[in-house]
């Protein structure tokens, strides 16, 4: 039986699972896991506290959300948590960006891309048994790629590297 977000043996070969869409199994080691959790625990203590966000109609989601480097909003990015105190949201953690550029340079085979790669927003979100996970769609101007790392209650270990779309608003466009 694996244990909880225990590679599977060989699970590190990218696999584009749709058009620019490449997913990554067994990407981090558990301690690499342990370690991320223990740093996304940290920063979801503030100065900007996770909150429920709302959305556009004023609907509250059920996740809680925590915002590096750039704070989300409904429809927009703001350097400061407008929606809350208006305290400024902390910066992008330079571990994250190492991560990220590991998971550029893994995901597509393509080390010059992953050192061009420069990450500057981060959406940690927490669910919680009463939180529902739903699709969403993500605009930005910004060409480069949006990484989804996630760590659950299910033997897997990821990311998912994705193309970002050509139009909207984005962290990288402001």
């Amino acid at each position: 039986m694996n244990q909880l977000f225990e590679p599977e043996p060989g699970g590190c070969d990218p696999t584009e699972i749709a058009p620019g869409a490449v997913l990554v199994p067994g990407w981090l080691s558990l301690e690499e896991q342990r370690r991320l959790v223990e740093s996304c625990r940290e920063w979801a203590g503030g100065p900007v506290p996770m909150r429920h966000p709302k959305v556009g109609r004023g609907g509250q989601m059920s996740v809680k959300m925590v915002s590096l480097g750039w704070h989300w909003l409904p429809y927009r990015y703001s350097r400061t948590a407008d929606d809350l105190d208006g305290q400024p949201v902390p910066p992008f953690p330079e571990e994250l960006s190492v991560l990220a550029k590991r998971g550029v340079a893994e995901a597509y085979g393509d080390q010059t891309a992953a050192d061009e790669y420069e990450p500057d927003a981060v959406l940690i979100n927490f669910y919680d048994e009463a939180a529902k996970m739903v699709s969403i769609r993500t605009r930005t101007k910004s060409p480069m790629p949006r990484l989804s790392r996630s760590a659950s209650a299910t033997p897997a270990s990821s990311v998912l590297a994705t193309p970002r779309t050509a139009t909207g608003p984005g962290p990288t466009s402001s």
